[in-house]
């Protein structure tokens, strides 16, 4: 895929997740860090290392900062996000987030990104429409890379968009760009169709 049309795809940040983590000074107090310096933010969890025991909802907001900084910290930052799930792994956005940052550090979709895949897809298949935006991308973005059931997983979510939401307008952009990358988008489009409405699934 040409390197200028694989950009494309690419989401750096998963919809509707808010960027907060710990104050720096008082661990018990929460603050919104989103202009805070990457040095900060490393140092905030160098000092947390040892925590094991931080809501989940804090070790996903470190890990959602650090993975946002720099490719060099995003192990540590899917350390935080992995602790979190094991607490509560019902996080589809969580876990589509881990997928993106296994697949940072390797540079390429494996195994583990591809199971975090899965199972964000297993709690929200149809439930948000970003979501399902972020995972078509995801899934187009690795196409050589995903196996059948991701890239058919993905397209049934684009059937969402297309009838439930009428998000034409995206859907064509996308298979253009898809399509000048040789992918058969049109192909897929028409191998799926969802028989259940996005309100019947329960959201997260």
């Amino acid at each position: 895929m040409p390197r200028a049309v694989a950009s494309a795809f690419i989401i750096f940040a998963l919809a509707g997740v808010v960027i907060s983590a710990l104050n720096l000074v008082d661990i018990s107090r929460v603050s919104t860090i989103r202009d805070a310096s990457e040095t900060d933010v490393v140092a905030l969890a160098a000092r947390l290392e040892h925590k094991h025991e931080l809501p989940p909802s804090i070790e996903v907001e470190i890990a959602e900062k650090l993975g946002a900084q720099s490719a060099e910290n995003a192990s540590l930052a899917a350390t935080y996000l992995r602790r979190a799930l094991a607490k509560n792994e019902n996080k589809p956005f969580a876990w589509a987030y881990l997928a993106y940052l296994e697949s940072r550090i390797d540079g390429e979709l494996n195994e583990a990104s591809a199971t975090a895949l899965k199972r964000s897809i297993e709690l929200c298949p149809l439930c948000d429409p970003e979501l399902l935006k972020w995972r078509l991308e995801f899934v187009l973005f690795h196409w050589d890379a995903a196996e059948e059931g991701l890239r058919v997983a993905a397209f049934e979510g684009a059937d969402v968009l297309r009838w439930w939401y009428l998000e034409y307008d995206y859907l064509d952009d996308v298979r253009d760009r898809s399509e000048q990358a040789g992918i058969p988008f049109s192909l897929y489009q028409r191998k799926v169709g969802s028989n259940v409405r996005p309100n019947e699934i329960p959201s997260e």
